[in-house]
């Protein structure tokens, strides 16, 4: 475990304890009151009716730059010092008899135990500019395996030993007819060390065009 001052985060003063990945098998399986088996690295992992697979990440420079990343967060999320971009190739398959989308919730976390976002600009850029075909809808059919890749924003000294939490909840009520949320199914999927690769964007060392922020803005006069 560590204890991390979170005053970076605009909650000045307060102070947790963030589980590290080689401990979070046992945390969650504390915290739920379940199993919580910890799986390595290429596994075929079975949780409720579906199946999860992952493959060997790759440690790339992201984009941050208009007009490939339209989003304004996702551009500052990359554009802070020393931050990179873990591509995720991912693989799931519904076990079930019956088309359907997945309920399983999928957390990423860097060894050191902090909750990394997805990028989804930086991953259909990687996706797109490198003729990749992935699932285009989240339902899926029955004994097929669907592929996609996720992008995360990692500190490159903790991407390698990074894992996932995956986890699937059921809604219960309470005695006064409250709903709440109780964990009924867990599991972390570790991950090989990553590869370095290519950066995100293929013309990365390219300026991007005139006329957009990541050049020279073509503003007009007021």
């Amino acid at each position: 475990m560590e204890t991390r001052d979170r005053r970076s985060h605009g909650q000045r003063g307060l102070t947790i304890t963030v589980p590290r990945v080689d401990t979070l098998g046992e945390h969650m399986a504390k915290e739920n009151g379940i199993d919580c088996p910890v799986y390595g690295p290429g596994s075929v992992v079975r949780i409720g009716d579906w199946s999860y697979e992952y493959g060997t990440p790759v440690l790339a420079k992201p984009e941050n730059r208009l007009p490939w990343i339209s989003n304004v967060n996702e551009r500052g999320t990359f554009s802070r010092e020393g931050v990179m971009a873990l591509v995720v190739p991912v693989k799931w398959r519904n076990e079930s008899p019956i088309k359907g989308s997945s309920p399983i919730r999928r957390q990423f976390r860097t060894s050191d135990g902090e909750k990394r976002s997805y990028l989804p600009y930086n991953a259909k850029l990687w996706i797109s500019s490198r003729g990749l075909e992935v699932a285009e809808s989240s339902t899926s059919p029955p004994g097929k395996w669907m592929e996609d890749i996720a992008v995360h924003n990692v500190d490159p000294e903790y991407a390698a030993g990074s894992a996932y939490y995956l986890y699937e909840t059921e809604t219960r009520r309470d005695e006064r007819g409250r709903k709440y949320e109780v964990t009924i199914r867990q599991a972390v999927v570790e991950l090989a060390d990553p590869i370095v690769g290519d950066p995100i964007n293929p013309d990365h060392d390219k300026s991007p065009p005139a006329g957009t922020a990541g050049g020279r803005p073509a503003k007009k006069g007021r």
